[in-house]
């Protein structure tokens, strides 16, 4: 199928905005044409920079670790938080289709060094959970933290004034 529909239409159709904008200028007639042409992708922008109003949830988890973690603490993260400077971060690695597991994306091994903190968020956690036959380990790993452990701070990006992916941390004993 050459123009599949999960394809991201605006994407492809935003860079030709010039373009019409020129031909449009050099051809006085097409000016009317192109600025009604023009007006479908400002409303696609339009639409899309609503999503993006708010604050970030990973910026309140950022606050929160801030006030509230030693900065001699060890905070294991997923490869979509914060860059989190001024700590011990070990970032896991990203899942995929094809990669390798990553070994520490255990539990046990995580708890068994005190006072080490696991900073995940809902852009890799979410996408894991929903194909768990892709990622049987790491659906495994999330669903046993989830049981076993309770956050010490959430954040969910789609509460009001809150945009992109939940965040959670928790304390491993």
């Amino acid at each position: 199928e050459l123009v599949p529909v999960e394809a991201h239409f605006d994407r492809y159709v935003l860079p030709l905005i010039p373009l019409v904008g020129v031909l449009a200028g050099s051809v006085g007639y097409l000016a009317i044409g192109a600025l009604v042409v023009l007006l479908v992708p400002l409303v696609w922008s339009a639409r899309a920079a609503d999503e993006l109003r708010g604050r970030d949830a990973r910026l309140y988890a950022d606050d929160w670790i801030a006030a509230n973690v030693s900065r001699s603490s060890r905070i294991v993260a997923d490869p979509s938080t914060l860059p989190l400077d001024g700590y011990n971060v070990t970032r896991l690695e990203l899942p995929g289709p094809g990669r390798p597991f990553d070994l520490r994306r255990d539990l046990s091994t995580l708890s068994a060094a005190p006072g080490t903190w696991l900073l995940v968020s809902g852009a890799v956690t979410d996408r894991v959970a929903a194909q768990p036959e892709l990622y049987p380990r790491e659906a495994r790993f999330y669903r046993e933290l989830d049981r076993l452990h309770t956050a010490a701070f959430e954040a969910d990006g789609d509460a009001p004034g809150s945009t992109g992916p939940w965040v959670r941390l928790y304390r491993l004993p």
